[in-house]
């Protein structure tokens, strides 16, 4: 078993840790407990006759009796719970239409919307909060006005969870308009691509004599810690190299890394218990995973029961602008580790393997629809143009121009647009 370490913490420690923070219940649990104990406080600070309402002339609003503060309660328990209901079917309605008309991959990022679970859990902690007041209003309101402070609140948060319905209503209407998914899917991926450019450091690979280890499961490359394998490492140099790149599928038997000869097999068991690899596809967070979101968006809207050529050519744009930047990072890079030992090796993923996972699956649902073909015609032209990209990768791509140029003459339509063809390989 493969296991991954983060400064001693264990991989299924680990695991449990991120399940736990990133599940849509995790920030209404927490807001509900915290709701709990408010609930507790406010009944407190009403038994007491707090001090600070007669100082500050406050008493007035603290003067609320027994049935008038069930009265709130009641009310508060049946419209926040209608509007919970309500709002978690809207949810469920949104990611249902997301997953027909988009993506099923987009629907991890629709659900773990921050924003949203925290309206989510203001709303179960008013409930808790009005129920924990109703029931003690009997046991032990014996005298006017004990309970006033937390009725007050109540209706306080009662309020409070209209205006985040109206505010929810807002978010959800915006979170499913496949424009936003896109730029905010391109946003995330240019920020991530950025990162990886400005922190780059080219390899040069040196005449080590290297030996290679193979992975024992199957799974999708996330990670290398590098602090775990440190603890095993004395100060004689070695040199590690990730064969895969992030994000792909490493099967049982396959090159997982290289590492400098003559190394005991004790220190090649700890720096293959660095790796993690995982089983679920979505649960990556880089930048190749929300380019393949934006390649299937755009399959996704060529598909015979969407017909969305617009959305498909948007989505060609500004994959073509992360491709951009993805391009331009060095095939094999450097990663800095805390022990100067360890020369650290990444492989990232190659041109050909980007062309092939991003364009021609676009290339092959667009067969029949010339104005998606032009686009990605120009798409291709935009960064056969950019004299930044290397030429290994132009050469690729001069490639995929002549076998859009075969499929767009095979559907005929260039006789029709001529010179909108001529132009297009022109610049080609």
């Amino acid at each position: 078993m493969l296991i991954t370490s983060i400064q001693g913490v264990p991989n299924y420690i680990k695991k449990i840790y991120y399940l736990i923070i990133n599940s849509i219940s995790f920030y209404p649990v927490v807001i509900s407990t915290f709701f709990l104990i408010l609930a507790h406080l406010a009944i407190k600070v009403g038994l007491s006759k707090f001090k600070l309402f007669s100082k500050l002339d406050l008493e007035f609003l603290t003067k609320i009796d027994s049935e008038i503060a069930q009265t709130i309660a009641s009310a508060i328990i049946g419209g926040v719970f209608s509007l919970t209901v309500f709002s978690f079917s809207m949810v469920m309605v949104v990611l249902s239409q997301a997953s027909s008309n988009f993506s099923p991959r987009l629907l991890p990022g629709l659900i773990s919307d921050k924003k949203h679970q925290l309206i989510l859990g203001f709303y179960t902690g008013t409930l808790i909060y009005a129920f924990i007041l109703l029931i003690n209003i009997g046991i032990l309101s014996t005298r006017e006005n004990d309970l006033g402070f937390a009725a007050l609140m109540a209706a306080i948060f009662g309020i409070c969870c209209v205006v985040l319905f109206v505010v929810f209503i807002h978010g959800i209407s915006q979170a499913i308009q496949i424009d936003n998914i896109i730029n905010n899917l391109h946003l995330k991926i240019q920020k991530q691509l950025n990162h990886c450019i400005d922190h780059q450091e080219a390899h040069h690979h040196e005449n080590h004599s290297m030996e290679t280890v193979v992975s024992n499961c199957s799974g999708y490359y996330r990670s290398f810690n590098s602090k775990f394998s440190e603890k095993f490492i004395d100060n004689n140099p070695i040199q590690i190299e990730i064969v895969p790149y992030v994000d792909k599928y490493v099967w049982k038997g396959d090159p997982l890394f290289r590492i400098t000869k003559n190394v005991n097999n004790n220190l090649k068991n700890n720096v293959a218990d660095s790796f993690n690899l995982s089983a679920n596809k979505n649960s990556s967070k880089e930048y190749l995973s929300g380019m393949i979101k934006l390649m299937e968006v755009a399959v996704k809207a060529m598909s015979p029961g969407i017909n969305d050529p617009s959305t498909a050519i948007d989505a060609i744009t500004k994959l073509t602008e992360a491709m951009r930047t993805a391009l331009k990072i060095y095939p094999t890079v450097c990663i800095n580790t805390s022990n100067e030992a360890i020369q650290l090796v990444q492989n990232n993923i190659s041109a050909s393997d980007l062309i092939r996972i991003l364009i021609q699956p676009i290339h092959h649902y667009a067969q029949d629809d010339f104005a998606v073909l032009c686009a990605l015609v120009e798409s291709l032209n935009s960064l056969d143009g950019d004299h930044l990209i290397p030429e290994n990768a132009k050469s690729l791509i001069t490639q995929q121009l002549e076998a859009l140029r075969k499929s767009i003459v095979a559907l005929g339509n260039h006789k029709r647009n001529k010179a909108h063809f001529e132009k297009l390989f022109a610049d080609a």
